[in-house]
């Protein structure tokens, strides 16, 4: 029996790496141009993160767009994280339950790849996996 298990301890544990590695790869600020959603039952949102500094971001409920609006963006150390992170300003959460009253504010979050290498950005990761997650093309 203790042969059989030996096998079984292997793939768990190249698997925790794996993924584990997959998780941690760092973001360069280069990869963080593009669209990025979130989808929560009929609600989505949308950023446009653009090389230039600035971003959109976008807000619908079913087909309809709530509202749109352009502000700016900065990547770099940021302390409050203790790690390198984008910070979006007068940011707005259209989504219902994270909408702040419609408050904006700065928000600094730290891009990370998930285990696909997808690049997320998360904002609630610890309750409900909540991310924005970058679209390819």
């Amino acid at each position: 029996a203790r042969n059989m298990l030996r096998p079984v301890i292997m793939i768990l544990l190249l698997s925790a790496i794996t993924l584990a590695a997959g998780c941690s790869a760092k973001v360069n600020k280069n990869d963080l141009a593009g669209q990025y959603e979130v989808v929560i039952d009929n609600e989505k949102q949308i950023i446009q993160i653009n090389p230039d500094g600035t971003y959109d971001n976008a807000f619908h409920k079913g087909k309809s767009l709530v509202w749109h609006y352009r502000n700016r963006w900065r990547y770099g150390n940021e302390p409050a994280l203790s790690t390198d992170a984008i910070v979006f300003e007068g940011f707005h959460f259209g989504l219902n339950g994270y909408n702040r009253n419609g408050l904006a504010g700065f928000w600094p979050v730290e891009p990370e790849r998930s285990w696909s290498g997808a690049i997320e950005l998360c904002f609630d990761p610890d309750l409900n996996g909540r991310c924005f997650v970058k679209q390819n093309g």
